[in-house]
């Protein structure tokens, strides 16, 4: 490229899926025209930022975020989630439909996206509901510009109805159905696995053997009950066409499932979280409610699987599955009565740069789970890539540096509930975040006006 750039990037170490470039990172009107290897000659720039010594990642890709926006704004906003977003890496998330009402036809949907704009750090594309079976109700979502179908294979929780309405289906014929549907739009269906009639079975008998040990919510959800639900979902994509996303893998025995099928030409991507890479079930006995999601922690030997599975390329996908509660809603006399799900999404990108700087996985696969990998399942025009003609969504981080979680320093509404992060050491500093080519975050802080961008699939 001959002219001015906007911004020029130098010194630093550039992360592809590919491997890493010494060298430095052009940019004009917010996305990237080049890249200078060291030693070769860059145009002048407007602004010259200084990255000797630090890694180059490209911005992340949260593709599991329930902020719940606009329903609940105690537990979350567009403004809070987006800004634990931008100070944590995160350039872009794809938002849950679970809200209140739930996000599942196309008249909640863009009344999400009004609430949305306007408010947004970072950029944000949306998922729809995938519980239909009927086409219009399924196509009419897909011309609102969401990049996939959310759905539960199971029931919604007693007392939350309302917020899962077109959200799930329980029985094999309506998953079938809602599939059918969905293959017809081209857009991944993404699915809870966790089969719901043994959930009903299995977590009757453990409440009628135990009293209220926490590791009860792990036994209530054995691995061998998410193991069928993959297995019977593989087979109902196979026959009706759908691509099958599927979120939140914790074990290997699920890892294992759904790796071999693909290994056999079965059209399946799979998703990981930060929690299963950085907990086991045992936590379950010190913090309880705090430790509770669906599907649950596992064991050591799952949380190494996992890491594995991802430097091998097995995982496609790590995301938080950020799922904000404050922390009244995750205390209780027993563990049943605490709600699931954790915040995630200011964890996400430090543990997967932790991982690399221990030497877990590499930093090239770090790019590919992060940002490459969502962008390419999800359909992300202009995503995911450190490369010409990408927009310019790039973090500065210092491999070198340790620091310590506080919940404290969070900007979610629900950063009381960071529990299990608060107090965790890290080694990989992010510095400072970029997004279309302006400064998001520097320094742990979300900075600027909410420049946030709708996202739909190419």
């Amino acid at each position: 490229m001959t002219g001015r750039l906007d911004l020029l990037v130098t010194g630093g170490t550039i992360v592809t899926p590919d491997g890493t470039i010494d060298g430095a990172l052009g940019v004009s009107d917010g996305r990237i025209v080049a890249i200078y290897p060291a030693g070769t000659s860059t145009p002048p720039a407007s602004e010259v930022m200084d990255a000797s010594g630090r890694l180059v990642l490209p911005g992340g890709i949260d593709a599991h975020v329930h902020t719940r926006a606009p329903a609940r704004p105690d537990r979350e906003t567009w403004e809070s989630g987006t800004s634990a977003a931008a100070r944590s890496g995160i350039t872009t998330i794809i938002e849950m439909p679970m809200s209140n009402p739930p996000g599942s036809t196309a008249a909640v949907i863009r009344d999400r996206l009004a609430s949305a704009e306007g408010s947004c750090h970072v950029d944000y594309a949306m998922y729809g509901g995938g519980g239909w079976q009927e086409e219009r109700a399924i196509l009419e979502q897909a011309e609102q510009g969401i990049v996939g179908y959310k759905i539960l294979s199971h029931g919604p929780p007693p007392g939350r109805e309302d917020e899962f309405v077109g959200l799930f289906a329980e029985s094999n014929a309506e998953l079938y159905g809602s599939l059918r549907q969905i293959a017809k739009t081209g857009l991944p269906a993404v699915v809870h696995a966790e089969d719901a009639s043994l959930l009903h079975l299995v977590e009757s008998e453990v409440r009628a053997a135990h009293k209220g040990d926490p590791r009860d919510h792990a036994r209530a959800r054995p691995v061998w009950v998410e193991e069928v639900s993959i297995a019977t979902l593989l087979i109902l994509a196979r026959e009706s066409g759908a691509r099958l996303h599927l979120p939140h893998i914790g074990s290997e025995v699920a890892l294992r499932t759904a790796s071999e099928a693909r290994r056999r030409g079965e059209a399946v991507t799979i998703e990981t979280s930060p929690h299963y890479l950085s907990f086991e079930e045992s936590l379950l006995e010190k913090h309880r409610g705090f430790a509770k999601m669906n599907p649950p922690l596992r064991t050591a030997a799952d949380r190494d699987a996992l890491w594995r599975a991802i430097a091998e390329g097995d995982v496609d996908i790590v995301a938080s599955d950020h799922g904000p509660n404050l922390a009244s809603e995750k205390q209780g006399d027993d563990i049943w009565s605490p709600n699931a799900g954790n915040p995630g999404i200011e964890a996400l990108y430090p543990v997967l740069i932790d991982g690399a700087a221990r030497g877990h996985t590499s930093w090239a696969r770090v790019a590919d789970v992060m940002a490459a990998g969502p962008a390419r399942i999800f359909g992300l025009p202009g995503k995911g890539r450190l490369a010409p003609g990408y927009d310019a969504d790039f973090v500065l981080c210092d491999p070198s540096a340790e620091w310590t979680f506080r919940k404290e320093e969070c900007a979610s509404n629900s950063r009381d509930s960071y529990v299990m992060y608060d107090g965790k050491q890290f080694q990989g500093a992010i510095e400072t975040v970029v997004s279309r080519g302006r400064v998001v975050a520097a320094s742990g802080k979300a900075t600027g006006p909410h420049r946030g961008r709708f996202i739909t699939p190419r």
